[in-house]
């Protein structure tokens, strides 16, 4: 594999994690709604950008 393709691979396993993250906090850390509401949309701003590319 060339570095772009490393590069590439790298990009789309931190997003992974990123949103592992986020689901593992989401369901730990219910602290009221207005956390609860900006993680969400976090997440769905960082699923819908990990699923374009």
């Amino acid at each position: 594999m060339n570095e772009k393709e490393n590069q590439k691979l790298e990009e789309k396993k931190r997003k992974v994690l990123e949103i592992l993250n986020l689901w593992e906090s989401r369901e730990i850390g219910r602290v009221g709604n207005e956390t609860r509401t900006r993680e969400e949309k976090k997440l769905n701003m960082v699923e819908d950008d990990a699923l374009e590319k």
